[in-house]
């Protein structure tokens, strides 16, 4: 539903005008069909081509939750970074680059 949504706002997104709706959407239609990929590979991650070995699913891959816990501490900070970094880098250089003049 997700993919559907974001296929059909890019063919009117000519009409709005906006950068925003056409970035809303484009992301919606990325999303979407990376999800629906995963859901429909639910447990298994990498499928096995061969009997000898297993398939790798969610539950044979897991992390201890010592490293699960350590990877959160380590997402949150390293969000608040990059949060930072884009309110920083909104502000320096903010607005839309029209008329260059390169020096020719």
């Amino acid at each position: 539903m997700i993919y559907i949504c974001g296929l059909i706002g890019i063919f009117f997104v000519k009409k709005y005008q906006k950068d925003v709706c056409a970035f809303i959407c484009s992301s919606l239609l990325i999303l979407g069909g990376i999800s629906s990929s995963l859901a429909s590979m639910f447990p298994v991650i990498l499928p096995s081509t061969n009997d000898v070995n297993e398939s790798l699913t969610m539950y044979n891959t897991a992390a201890s939750h010592y490293g699960l816990s350590v990877a959160m501490g380590w997402g949150i900070i390293g969000f608040i970074l990059l949060f930072g970094y884009m309110i920083i880098q909104k502000r320096l250089m903010g607005g839309k680059v029209d008329h260059m003049d390169y020096g020719h």
